[in-house]
C-alpha cells in the first residue's frame, strides 16, 4: 500500500484510507461496550447512541455544507465522535442534552477550527464539557441498571455520591470495598455512563487496538501507569486505606479505561513522538488523581486530557537526541 507525504493538518504520513480504517476500526472495537451498554439499559441506551450519532452526522454534513467544503461524513468520524459522547452520558440524560452535546462536539469542537485534523482539543470532550459546564444535571442524571430484557421499566435515580468515585472523593474506601465487589465491577454491572463501567469489555477493545496500532501503546500504558503509581504512593502512606482507596479502584471506576485508550490517544490531539506520547499519558493519570484528590470534581479524566492536548505542540518538540552531528 502506498504511502503518502501530507504537510496540511495531522496525521501527517497516511495510507490511504488511513482516516476511515482507523475511524471504523475504533467503532468496531467499542462494538463489546454498546453490547454491554445495551443489556445493562435496554432501549434508553440505545435510543441516546442512535441520536447522539445521527446528530453528529448531520451537523458536520450541514456545516461543511455551508462552508463550501468537502462532505466527508462517509469517513465515520462524525459517527464516532457521536457514539463516544452517548457512551459517556448516562441513561438518564435528556434527549435535548445529547443533541446538544454532540452539536457541540462536532461545530464548537472541530469544525470552527476548519474540520478534523484541525482541532486543537479532542471534540468528543468539548461537548461533554460544554453540557457538564452549562447543565450539569443533564451528566449527572444517574440511574440503577435496567437491564434490556427487563423492558424500559422504571428509573430509579442513584446520587453523584453513592458512586464509586464519590465514595472515595469523601475518603469512604471501606464502602466502596463493601458495595462493589471485585466481578460486578469489572463487568460494569452498577450505575455510570453508558459505555464507561465495563472494565472488560473497554479492555478487549482498547488491547484490539493497540494490536491493530490504531493506537499507540504508550499512552494508554502511560495513563494507567501513571494514574496507578500516583494512587499507590498515597494509599500505601495512608492508615489502612481510611482516605485513600486501593488504587485499583481508581483504575477500573469511573471513565479511566474509556479514557485511556478511546479518548486521551486521538490521533489529532495527541503527541506523535513515542517520549511525547509517554509523557503525556502519564500526565494525563497524575492529573487525573490530583483533581479526584483535591479538585472539584469526583472524575478529572476529561479536563486532564484537555489540559494536556494544549501541551501537545511542546511535547511534540521533546525527541531523542541526534548523534553523528556536530555544533557549528
Amino acid at each position: 500500500m502506498s504511502s503518502r507525504l501530507s504537510v496540511t493538518f495531522p496525521p501527517h504520513i497516511q495510507e490511504t484510507p488511513s482516516i476511515s480504517s482507523m475511524t471504523y476500526g475504533t467503532i468496531a472495537a467499542l462494538i463489546p461496550t454498546m453490547l454491554v451498554g445495551l443489556y445493562y439499559y435496554g432501549l434508553r441506551a440505545l435510543f441516546i447512541m442512535v441520536l447522539s450519532v445521527l446528530t453528529a452526522v448531520i451537523v458536520e454534513a450541514w456545516t461543511q455544507k455551508i462552508m463550501h467544503q468537502k462532505i466527508t461524513v462517509y469517513n465515520g468520524t462524525a459517527a464516532l465522535t457521536g457514539l463516544l459522547l452517548a457512551l459517556l452520558l448516562p441513561v438518564g440524560a435528556p434527549w435535548w442534552a445529547v443533541i446538544v452535546g454532540s452539536a457541540m462536539a462536532i461545530f464548537l469542537g472541530r469544525q470552527v477550527f476548519g474540520g478534523f485534523g484541525g482541532n486543537p482539543f479532542n471534540a468528543v470532550l468539548v461537548g461533554w464539557i460544554v453540557l457538564r459546564l452549562s447543565w450539569p444535571d443533564a451528566v449527572d442524571n444517574y440511574f440503577e441498571i435496567t437491564p434490556l430484557f427487563d423492558g424500559l421499566g422504571t428509573l430509579t435515580p442513584v446520587d453523584v455520591s453513592e458512586l464509586p468515585l464519590g465514595l472515595m472523593k469523601y475518603g469512604d474506601s471501606g464502602s466502596v470495598m463493601a458495595l462493589y465487589e471485585w466481578w460486578p465491577s469489572l463487568i460494569g454491572a452498577f450505575p455510570g455512563g453508558i459505555g464507561s463501567t465495563s472494565v472488560i469489555a473497554l479492555l478487549l477493545g482498547g488491547l484490539a487496538l493497540v494490536y491493530k496500532r490504531i493506537v499507540p501503546w504508550q499512552i494508554p500504558a502511560g495513563f494507567l501507569g501513571g494514574l496507578f503509581v500516583f494512587s499507590l504512593i498515597f494509599w500505601l502512606f495512608d492508615s489502612g486505606g481510611a482516605t485513600y482507596a486501593n488504587p485499583i479502584y481508581q483504575v477500573i471506576f469511573g471513565y479511566s479505561i474509556i479514557g485511556a485508550f478511546f479518548l486521551a490517544p486521538d490521533v489529532n490531539t495527541s503527541p506523535f513522538t513515542p517520549i511525547g506520547m509517554l509523557i503525556y499519558g502519564a500526565g494525563v493519570g497524575i492529573l487525573t488523581m490530583i483533581i479526584r484528590y483535591w479538585g472539584a470534581y469526583q472524575d478529572g479524566v476529561f479536563f486532564a486530557i484537555m489540559f494536556f492536548n494544549a501541551l501537545t505542540p511542546v511535547l511534540d518538540r521533546i525527541k531523542a537526541k541526534s548523534y553523528g552531528t556536530v555544533k557549528e
